[in-house]
């Protein structure tokens, strides 16, 4: 397990929120990172994020940089 949820929203078991397999190249995250590009996706309506990207596209984006 990589990451677990301190507040188990969806009810998940044991509070997964992330795996990834044994040699920590493959991960998969909750929710998922695809979803949330620009700040209007976010599932929480009120968050006051005030960027032009959502946090999605920091994690798409720091992986693209890392490989470049």
């Amino acid at each position: 397990m990589a990451l677990q949820y301190v507040d188990n929203r969806d009810g998940c078991e044991c509070s997964i929120a992330g795996l990834q397999d044994s040699t920590g190249r493959a991960m998969g995250l909750m929710p998922h990172p695809e979803r949330f590009l620009l700040p209007r996706h976010h599932y929480d309506k009120d968050w006051a994020g005030n960027e032009d990207w959502g946090w999605g596209y920091f994690l798409f984006k720091s992986a693209f940089d890392a490989l470049k």
